[in-house]
């Protein structure tokens, strides 16, 4: 008796078709909301046609505004401001470039600075 050819069930149609269409869905409609040089009615717009054809997502991805919206943002804080010194540093002693003692003194000169610390006992 020869054996029937092996077809893909319910659950195997959802896992291989749904679920990436909705974690694609889902990636467009973030980056529409949070990429800079979007205005809102465009957002709206990109949402809804997202929503009703998901090939529009494909078309999104296409034509969206270049850039890395979270890059963006941080290149709008000000350099001198003590909160934007303080994450340099913090990144700078992560990556080994500012030794403890020195990670120390600066982390408590700029919390001085904005006015975040607390006398120390």
């Amino acid at each position: 008796m020869p054996e029937a050819a092996p077809s893909l069930s319910d659950a195997g149609l959802f896992w291989l078709l749904v679920v990436p269409a909705i974690v694609m869905w889902l990636y467009v409609v973030v980056d529409i909301a949070i990429r800079p040089g979007v205005g809102r009615l465009a957002r709206v717009v990109w949402v809804a046609a997202v929503t009703v054809a998901l090939p529009a997502a494909l078309l999104w991805l296409l034509v969206r505004p270049t850039g890395d919206p979270v890059r963006a943002r941080l290149a709008q804080i000000d350099a001198s401001d003590p909160r934007a010194q303080l994450v340099d540093l913090v990144q700078d002693h992560d990556a080994g470039r500012v030794d403890d003692a020195t990670f120390e003194r600066r982390r408590d000169d700029l919390l001085q600075v904005s006015g975040g610390t607390q006398p120390r006992p």
